[in-house]
C-alpha cells in the first residue's frame, strides 16, 4: 500500500526560472527569424498544463499501555485541501537549443489537531546547447521551496536546490563526459537545519582499438551536516583487453579516499588492483592486491591482502580452482597475519531428462598469527541492517556492551539503548546481538552505523583446517534437494587456549524446495555445534497463489522457524510462526485486502521479555471514472508484548479531480 507520508512529501516537478525560459524563447525565435529559413522546424510549443484538486480525510488512533508506566492514547484527525498545478514547457531548435521545464504549486491545509498549512513551490529547468555537434553542453537546475505554518508550534521553511552543468564529447579519440552538480538543502526552525552536499564527477572512456577499451572515473564530494564537514574522493580506472575471439585479459584498478570530520576525525584510503589472464579456453589465472588504511583519532589500521588464483576446467562437468591468499593487518593496537589456501572442486552432471546433480567440495587451510599491543580496540562505523524480529550479530567477539553507540547513516542522530534497540548477549556473553524494540526511531530495514569497544585476544598462533561440502539435486525442475556440511577445527600452536576463545564448529544443513505453477514450499533444518554460540534451527514455508491472466489474484503463505541457543546458561530459544494472506481484484478500480499475523516466543530468563504477537489487517480501494479518482485505505494493527500493548487504527480517504 502507498505511504501517505510519501504522497504528501513528494518533490514537485516543474520549472524554476520562467523568466529565463521567456528570454530563451525570444532569443531562439529572433535567431530563426533573422538567419534561419528551415521551414520544417518548430521554434517552441507549450506541451502541457495539468493539475488536480483533492479533498482528503485522515484519522489515526494510537492506544498504548505499558506495565511500567501509565497508558497513553493519541488521536489525530486531519482534513486536507490540495491544489496542484503543473506547467511543462518545451522549446526546441535542431542545431542550437532545446529547453525543458515546468512549474509546480501545491498547497495542503490540515484542519484538526495539527491545524498546519503546507505550501510547496518548485520545479526544474534544463537547457541543451549544440545538440547535434560533437561537443554538447547542458545546464540544469531544480528548486523546491517548502513552507510549513503551525499555529501552536514553531513554523519553518525549507529550500532544496540542485543546479549544475554537463559537457559531452561524443566523438574523437577519447569521448568523455564532464558533469558538475551542486545540491543545497537549507532551512528549518529559525534556520537551524543546514545540510550541504557538493558533488563533482568526472567520467572518461577510451577505445584504442576493437580489442582494448578502458574507463576512468573520478569523483569528489563534500558533505556538511549540522556544521560537520566530510570529504570523499574516488578514482576508478579499468582496462580490458581481448585476444582472439573468446580469450581475454582484464586489468581493473580502484582507488578511494575518504575524509570525515564528524564526531572525531576519520580518514580512509582503499586501493585495489585486479588482473585476470585467460591462458587457454580451459585455463585462467588471476591476481588481486587490496590495500586499506583507516586513521582515527585513537587508532590506525593498515590492511594488505594479496591473492593468487588459478582455475582449470578439466571436463565439461568438472571445474577446479586453487586460491592462495594472505591478509596482513598492521594496527596501532595489534599485528595480525593470515596465510592460507583454498581448493574448490565443482561438479555438475546432467542426469538424463529427469534431473541435475551438483556437488561442490572446498577444503581450506588457514594460519593466523596475532600479536596485540593493547587490551582493547575500537570498531568504527560497522554497518548493519536492522529488521524486526531479526537480531544482528556484531562482527567482533567479547564486546564491551557499555561502549556501544548506534547512529543513523549520516551520524546526525544517536539512538538510545532500551528505547530504540536492545543488547542481547549470546554464547556465554562472547557474542553480542542488537535487536529492534517496538516502537523505535529505527525503521524496519534501516541501515545503521555501530561503534563499540571490544577486548583483543592474547598472543597466539593458530592453524585452522576446514572443509565445506555442498550438494544439490534438481528433479524435473520442480523439486530441489540440498544439503551442506562444514567443519572448522582450529588448533592452538602457541598461546593460552583457555583465554583465546577459540571457536571450533561443525555445521550441517538439509532441506528441500518445491516449485509448481500454483504452490511453492521449502523446509530446512540446520545444526550448528560450536564452542561459541552453538544453536539448532528448523524452518519451513508454504505459499499458495493463483497464476495466469485473471482479474483477481490471491496468495497465502505460512512459515515456521525455531532456533535454540544450546550453549547458553539459561537455554535460550526462539520460535516464530507467521502467516500472510492477500486478495487483489482489478476491474475498473482496485480492491485489495491484506492480513498478516506473527507470533514469536522466547524461552530463557534473559530473553523472555522479547515475546511478540503482531496482527495487521488492511484494505485499499481505488476507483476512477473519467477525471475523478477515489481512494480509501484502512488499517488495523495490534502489537502485544509482555511489557507493552499497542493498537493502531487508520483511515485515509481522498477524492481527486484532475484537469
Amino acid at each position: 500500500m502507498k505511504s501517505r507520508l510519501e504522497e504528501t512529501r513528494r518533490a514537485p516537478n516543474g520549472a524554476a526560472g520562467c523568466a529565463i525560459a521567456a528570454i530563451v524563447v525570444l532569443f531562439a525565435a529572433e535567431g530563426i527569424a533573422n538567419g534561419g529559413n528551415n521551414s520544417d522546424t518548430d521554434m517552441f510549443h507549450l506541451t502541457d498544463v495539468s493539475g488536480y484538486v483533492e479533498l482528503g480525510f485522515f484519522t489515526d488512533l494510537n492506544e498504548r499501555s505499558r506495565s511500567s508506566s501509565r497508558n497513553s492514547n493519541l488521536e489525530r484527525i486531519e482534513f486536507s485541501e490540495t491544489l496542484d498545478i503543473d506547467i511543462d514547457a518545451y522549446i526546441y531548435h535542431p542545431w542550437f537549443l532545446s529547453l525543458n521545464g515546468g512549474l509546480n504549486v501545491e498547497t495542503i491545509q490540515d484542519v484538526g489537531d495539527s491545524g498546519s498549512n503546507r505550501t510547496l513551490v518548485g520545479g526544474d529547468l534544463r537547457l541543451d546547447f549544440l545538440r547535434q555537434k560533437p561537443n554538447s553542453f547542458a545546464v540544469f537546475a531544480k528548486v523546491v521551496q517548502s513552507q510549513i505554518v503551525r499555529p501552536f508550534t514553531q513554523s519553518y521553511d525549507l529550500t532544496d536546490q540542485v543546479y549544475g552543468a554537463t559537457f559531452y564529447r561524443t566523438s574523437g579519440w577519447v569521448p568523455f563526459t564532464l558533469s558538475y552538480a551542486h545540491h543545497i538543502q537549507d532551512g528549518g526552525i529559525d534556520g537551524n537545519l543546514d545540510e550541504i552536499d557538493d558533488t563533482v564527477d568526472f567520467f572518461g572512456q577510451y577505445e584504442l582499438n576493437e580489442r582494448s577499451t578502458g574507463r576512468i572515473d573520478y569523483g569528489l564530494s563534500f558533505e556538511e551536516v549540522l556544521g560537520e564537514r566530510s570529504r570523499r574522493q574516488r578514482v576508478n580506472v579499468t582496462n580490458q583487453s581481448y585476444f582472439g575471439e573468446k580469450l581475454q585479459n582484464r586489468l581493473a584498478a580502484n582507488l578511494l579516499f575518504t575524509e570525515q570530520d564528524h564526531s572525531g576525525q576519520l580518514y580512509r584510503t582503499a586501493a585495489n588492483v585486479d588482473y585476470d589472464w585467460q591462458h587457454t579456453e580451459n585455463l585462467s589465472t588471476g591476481y588481486t592486491l587490496d590495500f586499506r588504511r583507516e586513521d582515527a583519532e585513537s587508532q590506525t589500521v593498515n590492511n594488505l591482502s594479496p591473492t593468487f588464483r588459478i582455475r582449470h576446467q578439466l571436463y565439461e562437468s568438472l571445474t577446479s580452482q586453487l586460491e592462495l591468499f594472505a591478509r596482513i593487518q598492521d594496527a596501532s593496537f595489534s599485528q595480525r597475519d593470515e596465510y592460507g589456501g583454498l581448493l574448490t572442486e565443482n561438479y555438475i552432471k546432467k542426469l538424463g531428462e529427469w534431473g541435475t546433480l551438483g556437488l561442490t567440495v572446498s577444503p581450506r587451510i588457514l594460519m593466523t598469527s596475532t600479536r596485540p599491543e593493547q587490551d582493547t580496540a575500537l570498531a568504527i562505523n560497522e554497518v548493519h541492517v536492522m529488521r524486526l524480529a531479526q537480531p544482528v550479530l556484531l562482527r567482533n567477539l567479547d564486546v564491551i556492551t557499555g561502549t556501544i553507540v548506534v547512529t543513523n547513516q549520516s551520524e546526525s542522530l544517536i539512538y538510545q539503548e532500551g528505547v530504540d534497540y536492545q543488547v542481547i548477549s549470546v554464547g556465554d556473553g562472547i557474542q553480542t546481538e542488537l535487536a529492534l524494540t517496538i516502537p523505535s526511531q529505527i525503521a524496519d530495514g534501516e541501515t545503521v552505523l555501530v561503534d563499540y569497544e571490544y577486548r583483543l585476544m592474547g598472543d597466539s598462533d593458530i592453524l585452522t583446517p576446514s572443509v565445506n561440502i555442498l550438494g544439490n539435486l534438481w528433479i524435473f525442475d520442480h523439486l530441489k534437494l540440498f544439503g551442506q556440511y562444514e567443519i572448522d577445527e582450529p588448533k592452538v600452536l602457541s598461546g593460552d587456549e583457555a583465554e583465546l576463545r577459540i571457536n571450533s564448529f561443525d555445521r550441517s544443513v538439509i532441506g528441500f524446495q518445491v516449485d509448481w505453477p500454483w504452490v511453492s514450499a521449502t523446509a530446512q533444518y540446520e545444526n550448528y555445534d560450536a564452542t561459541i554460540g552453538p544453536f539448532e534451527s528448523a524452518s519451513g514455508m508454504v505459499s499458495v497463489f493463483t497464476y495466469g491472466a485473471h482479474p483477481w489474484q490471491a496468495r497465502a503463505r505460512a512459515g515456521y522457524g525455531y532456533q535454540s541457543y544450546t550453549g547458553s546458561d539459561d537455554n535460550v530459544s526462539r520460535a516464530t510462526l507467521a502467516a500472510n494472506a492477500s486478495l487483489r481484484l482489478l476491474r475498473r478500480g482496485l480492491l485489495e485486502f491484506e492480513a498478516n499475523w506473527l507470533r514469536e516466543r522466547w524461552s530463557g530468563s534473559s530473553a523472555s521479555s522479547n515475546d511478540l504477537d503482531q496482527i495487521f489487517v488492511g484494505t485499499e480501494f481505488s476507483w476512477w471514472y473519467g477525471q475523478f479518482q477515489l481512494e480509501l485505505e484502512t488499517g488495523i494493527a495490534q502489537l502485544l508484548r509482555r511489557t507493552e500493548d499497542k493498537s493502531v487504527y487508520q483511515v485515509d480517504f481522498r477524492l481527486r479531480r484532475s484537469f
